[in-house]
Parts: structure tokens; C-alpha cells; sequence
């Protein structure tokens, strides 16, 4: 029997492949890389310039002709920023030169409507206040017929402008940020410029944009490009002017102090909770959060102190302080800034509450130490925080040590009717601890 034996085919040996000829493909992917470069930088010179020439303008303005001259300068070259991005995304079909293009444009928009809006307050005031302005800043109508014609194309170019715009930095979203971004730019033509007011709309229209935009973000991955994050940062604009507008030209008094310290905060919050947001930019950002939440508590502490003087200042400091950083410590993930913000909350509390009783030895001052106090140690109980608990003990007895004698005064010229009051407080005090002091418990320990 003859047995057969399977040899494989021998495969001929593969050929080295030709030597590649060294330096043709390197030197285009070096030209390439070099003009590469080349474009980004005039790119960005080009882009740097036009924002200091519109900061300029803002600022001092071209001085050839009157105000509405002027002004049809700077709305001219908005257009001419939008025609150029259709030119070069339509003719050379360059994507990125035209973005860069209509995002200037966009950026452009607050600008125009800042100057529409000093044109109009030189007719209409509703504070009365035109006379506070600096010469370089003051513009004036001085033919009303022709800015009648002027103020409508103007809103027409502004209003294609910025639809234009988004539509090419956020095209799937365009609807849903051009009338918000309009809407938001309008309040820059309101004829008023007190600072109370000009708070007060900024600290709206910035509230409403990272609402508006949180809800936008979360529902499509449009926003996420670097294109949808600059038009998105374009609505912080209109919300800026409108507080360097008033407080470049007026005095910031401390209601204007709280009212940006807030807004500040909120903003802070609103970036912090973003879900792409790195645990080690969420933590400085929370950071940055106290810094805030002491200014804004500064801020009511003086206007505080302007009606109510004596140790209530000191307690309304506190009582901000404590609220923000109560807020700040149910949102941060970091265990070490949550127990040091509640450290330094409780301990800003009882060092207040002592300032505010070596002020005041009223029995009411008595008496909202006292609350304090017990807030802190029902705190520290359900937040497992001894520290917090042995500070409101501290505070506590530093409170009736300090009012022991007005409390006995108002025991004595109140009689049984006194009595009777804190007796009833104590009791209902006591069923409420009892009725959801377990629930705050276990919702403690099962979070």
C-alpha cells in the first residue's frame, strides 16, 4: 500500500516592495501642514483685528460725518463680514473661512445694537440720565427723519445677519437661537440706564439664555461642535454690555454688586452641571463658586446695612453665605469640598451670630441667634457632620451667655403670656422634630 504525502505549494518569495523615493510625499505633507498653518494664523490675525476695530469703534467711534454716518459704517462692515462668509463658502467652497466669517458677524450684532440703542436714548430717556455720559460715548440724532429710515434696514440686515449666522454655525438649531439671541439683544435698546435696571435685565436675559440653552444642548449634538459652543457663548454678549454699560458709567452700588455677584453664581452652577464637564473643571469651577457666593453675600450685607444697622449686616452676610454654599454642597461630587463647605458655612454662622450679639443685645437679636444656632446643630444631626453640631452648641450657649439678661427681662415684664408662648413654641418644636426627623434621616442615609 503505497501511502501518499501532501506537499504544500511553494509560494514563490514575496518581492520587497520598490524603495519609495524619499522626500516627494514627505515634502507635500510638509507644504500641506505649512499652509495649513498659514491659514489658521491669518485666520486669526484677520479675526483678532476685526474684534479690536468693532472694540474701537464701540469705544470712540469713526469721527468723519454725524452719529448716523458713523453708524451705517459699522453696520456696513457687519454686512460685509456675512457677504464674505456666503462668498467664500459659496465660490471657494471653504467651510472654515466662512464660519470664522459669519461668527464675527454674529459677534458684530450686540455691537450695532448697542450704538442703535445710544442713538435712540439721545431722544428718549426714561431715567434722565443722559447727561452722566463721558464725551467719547455720546451719540445723538441729529437728523430723526433720516434715522426713522436708518432704524429699520438697520433691523432687517441685523435680524439676516444673525439668522444667517446660526444657520451656518448650528444649522439644525437655527430657529430655536435666532429669535432668543434677538430677543435677548433687544433689551439693549431700552431707554434706561440705571444700574438697579440694567442688573436686573441682565441678570433675566443671562438666566433665561442658560435655561434656554441648557434644554438645547441636552437635545441635540449640534451644540456640542466648536462651532455651536461659540454661538452659544454670543448670547452672553448682550447680558456683559448691559453691565459694563452701566457700571462704566455709573456708580456700581451694592444692590448692582449682588444683583452681578448672582448672576455670576447662577452661571457658574449652570457650566459646573454640564455632563461632558471633567470632575477636576467641576471642581474648580466650585471653587470659584465660594469666591462668588461671598461677594454676592458681601453685597447683602451692605445693603443690609444701609436700612438695618447694627448686627443684622453681620447676620444677613451669614444667612447668603450659608444658603449659596448649602446649594454648592448638594451639587459638588468632591467629599473633601463638601465637608469644607460645611465647616466653613457653620463656622461663618456662629462667628456672625457672636459679632452680631456684641453689637446688639436686643431680645430679638437674642432670639434669631438662638435659631441660628439650632439650625446648625439640626444640620449637623442630619448631615452626620459633628462638627457642625459642636459649633451650633457653641453658638447656642454663646447665645444665651450673651442674652441671658434681656431674656430674663422679657420673662419677667411678660409674666405667664411669655411663658405660655415659649412653652407652646417648644412643644410644637418638638412634635416637628419628631414627625420628620426620621424621614430627613433615612432619606440621608439612602442617598
Amino acid at each position: 500500500m503505497t501511502t501518499h504525502v501532501y506537499t504544500a505549494p511553494q509560494r514563490p518569495p514575496t518581492e520587497a516592495p520598490p524603495a519609495r523615493s524619499p522626500g516627494v510625499l514627505e515634502n507635500a505633507m510638509r507644504s500641506i501642514r505649512d499652509l495649513a498653518s498659514l491659514s489658521e494664523i491669518l485666520r486669526l490675525a484677520g479675526a483678532a483685528a476685526l474684534i479690536v476695530s468693532m472694540a474701537v469703534y464701540l469705544l470712540q467711534g469713526w469721527h468723519n460725518g454725524n452719529d448716523i454716518d458713523r453708524y451705517l459704517k459699522l453696520l456696513t462692515q457687519t454686512g460685509l463680514l456675512a457677504g464674505a462668509g456666503l462668498l467664500v463658502g459659496q465660490l471657494l467652497r471653504e467651510a472654515r473661512g466662512a464660519r470664522v466669517l459669519f461668527g464675527l458677524a454674529l459677534a458684530s450684532v450686540p455691537v450695532n445694537m448697542t450704538v442703535l440703542a445710544a442713538l435712540i436714548y439721545s431722544q428718549v430717556q426714561w431715567d434722565g440720565a443722559l447727561g452722566q455720559y463721558p464725551g467719547f460715548a455720546t451719540w445723538q440724532v441729529v437728523d430723526p427723519v433720516a434715522f426713522s429710515i436708518v432704524a429699520p434696514i438697520a433691523f432687517v440686515t441685523l435680524i439676516a445677519v444673525t439668522a444667517f449666522s446660526f444657520a451656518v454655525l448650528a444649522r439644525a438649531q437655527w430657529r430655536q437661537l435666532t429669535w432668543p439671541f434677538l430677543a435677548m439683544n433687544a433689551a439693549l435698546l431700552l431707554p434706561v440706564r440705571d444700574s438697579i435696571v440694567a442688573g436686573v435685565l441682565a441678570l433675566a436675559t443671562a438666566g433665561w439664555a442658560v435655561w434656554h440653552l441648557r434644554r438645547l444642548y441636552q437635545a441635540n449634538t449640534v451644540l456640542h461642535t466648536t462651532e455651536g459652543t461659540f454661538a452659544m457663548v454670543c448670547f452672553a454678549i448682550a447680558p456683559a454690555i448691559l453691565l459694563m454699560r452701566s457700571g462704566y458709567f455709573y456708580e456700581i452700588d451694592s444692590l448692582m454688586s449682588a444683583v452681578l455677584a448672582f448672576a455670576a453664581f447662577v452661571a457658574l452652577r449652570q457650566t459646573r452641571r454640564v455632563p461632558e464637564r471633567g470632575e477636576t473643571v467641576a471642581l474648580l469651577l466650585e471653587v470659584c463658586m465660594i469666591g462668588v457666593a461671598a461677594a454676592a453675600a458681601l453685597a447683602v450685607g451692605n445693603l443690609v446695612d444701609i436700612v438695618l444697622p447694627d448686627g443684622l449686616p453681620a447676620i444677613a452676610f451669614a444667612v447668603v453665605f450659608a444658603g449659596l454654599s448649602f446649594d454648592l454642597y448638594r451639587g459638588t461630587n468632591s467629599p473633601r469640598l463638601a465637608a469644607a463647605l460645611s465647616f466653613g458655612a457653620t463656622a461663618i454662622l456662629g462667628l456672625c451670630a457672636m459679632i452680631a450679639l456684641l453689637m446688639d443685645t436686643s431680645v430679638v437679636m437674642v432670639l434669631l441667634c438662638m435659631a441660628i444656632a439650632g439650625a446648625m446643630v439640626a444640620w449637623g444631626i442630619v448631615a452626620k457632620r459633628p462638627t457642625a453640631t459642636t459649633l451650633g452648641v457653641l453658638t447656642l450657649v454663646g447665645s444665651l451667655l450673651a442674652g441671658i439678661e434681656p431674656i430674663v427681662g422679657l420673662f419677667v415684664s411678660g409674666g405667664w403670656i411669655t411663658l405660655a408662648i415659649v412653652g407652646g413654641t417648644a412643644i410644637v418644636g418638638a412634635s416637628c422634630v419628631d414627625r420628620f426627623g426620621p424621614a430627613l434621616m433615612n432619606k440621608r442615609k439612602a442617598s
